[in-house]
């Protein structure tokens, strides 16, 4: 929705002169990389996806633009979500409707759409989303990518969230190690947000060469309450069957909300 060509481009060069002088890359250094527009990228637009928004321009870097900028990244733009983050589904009214690159006759689902429209092209190995009911999931589900909600406070928020306890940004990749890779370099506490975590971060790019075997799985069909059409079961099933092969304990659960969380 917003192309920072300037900034990607100076990016760029940057991160070629570090190489030509043996500086030590980032862990992103050279990559082209997109930003969510709920995501505040300083001196740039940042609409939200509404017309309400259309001539907001951004005082500061968020948290995660910042370490992006830092691990040598180049940033092509913003890319589009529904209005304010709150649909599930690929359109706004300032921006009209984001498409699925595998179909354009479908959604590639929201509100994280145009990251993961982007990212589904090819225009990106991969890119910010934020995700508080399912943005960068949905999107990743409907587009054939990988997508990750980390958990609360992982990935620093500033300036606040509309819903700061739901809304967490992360990455939309091709890949698993991208997605890592990115939350890499864009986790760690922050001083800013509260609610940051201190902690050392886990190596999740070592991670992914990690076995699977005896990590226990809790499967459900319904949740307890939903009624998914037959195929999408049966597709789920399928998958279940992949990592029981893996040799992954898999639980049948389906009243999800039921009982102690730590007896899942």
């Amino acid at each position: 929705v917003t192309m920072t060509e300037e900034v990607a481009l100076e990016a760029a060069r940057g991160a070629e002169a570090a190489i030509m002088k043996g500086d030590e890359p980032g862990l992103l250094h050279g990559l082209p990389v997109s930003v969510k527009d709920l995501i505040t990228m300083g001196g740039v637009k940042c609409a939200f996806g509404s017309r309400s928004a259309a001539d907001n321009i951004a005082e500061a870097d968020a948290p995660s633009v910042e370490r992006l900028r830092s691990q040598g990244a180049c940033i092509l733009g913003k890319t589009t979500t529904s209005e304010f983050g709150c649909k599930p589904v690929g359109d706004s009214p300032l921006t009209g409707i984001t498409r699925n690159p595998w179909n354009t006759d479908k959604t590639p689902g929201g509100s994280s759409c145009g990251a993961a429209a982007s990212i589904a092209a090819g225009v990106t190995p991969f890119g910010l989303g934020t995700d508080g009911g399912g943005s960068i999931r949905i999107p990743a589900f409907f587009t054939g990518l990988f997508g990750i909600k980390a958990h609360f406070g992982r990935v620093p928020v500033y300036p606040t969230s509309a819903t700061p306890t739901l809304a967490h940004v992360g990455p939309l990749s091709r890949s698993v190690r991208d997605g890592a890779l990115l939350l890499s370099a864009i986790a760690g506490y922050e001083p800013r947000d509260p609610f940051s975590v201190s902690e050392a971060l886990p190596d999740f790019v070592t991670a992914c060469d990690k076995p699977v075997r005896g990590l226990r799985v809790a499967w459900s069909p319904t949740l307890g309450y939903a009624r998914p059409d037959a195929e999408v079961v049966s597709l789920c099933e399928e998958a279940v069957k992949v990592l029981e092969d893996q040799g992954c304990e898999v639980e049948l659960v389906e009243n999800v909300m039921d009982g102690n969380p730590s007896d899942l």
